[in-house]
């Protein structure tokens, strides 16, 4: 039973660790791209308008441009990594309130994070079994 617990979270983790690897290459690659284009706005802008942006450099002007899409590719994604690690921490301290509140009024236990585990093991178990006499009956 303590190999399907590990086994459980190590494979709830790497789903997890996926997912949120995914989430922050996609939302890094959507703010360096949005901020590049502010940053080229602003150059070509800054171009026309002072003397001493004409005077600089091609390469001078790609830092200024490079610099404002580095800085969106890094905010973007860490703040798209916080919100998703805040909403999956919002969901599985609702989950251990919940098998707290089942464990303790229904078993007379304070539960630990074993028994939390194994807790959602059976809800989930029990669910797919539910599904299962669903299609059953289908």
């Amino acid at each position: 039973m303590k190999g399907d617990i590990v086994d459980y979270d190590r494979g709830r983790r790497s789903d997890a660790v996926d997912y949120a690897h995914k989430l922050q290459i996609w939302h890094g690659s959507m703010g360096m791209l949005k901020y590049s284009c502010y940053g080229a706005i602003l150059m070509y802008l800054a171009n026309l308008r002072f003397p001493w942006v004409q005077r600089q450099t091609l390469a001078g002007k790609a830092f200024v441009v490079s610099s404002f899409g580095i800085f969106g590719l890094v905010v973007s994604a860490d703040t798209h990594l916080l919100s998703h690690e805040r909403q999956q921490g919002s969901v599985e301290n609702e989950v251990r309130r919940r098998a707290l509140e089942d464990l303790s009024a229904n078993h007379g236990i304070v539960a630990s994070e074993g028994q939390i585990r194994r807790w959602v093991m059976e809800k989930k178990a029990e669910a797919a079994q539910e599904r299962e006499k669903n299609l059953k009956k289908e």
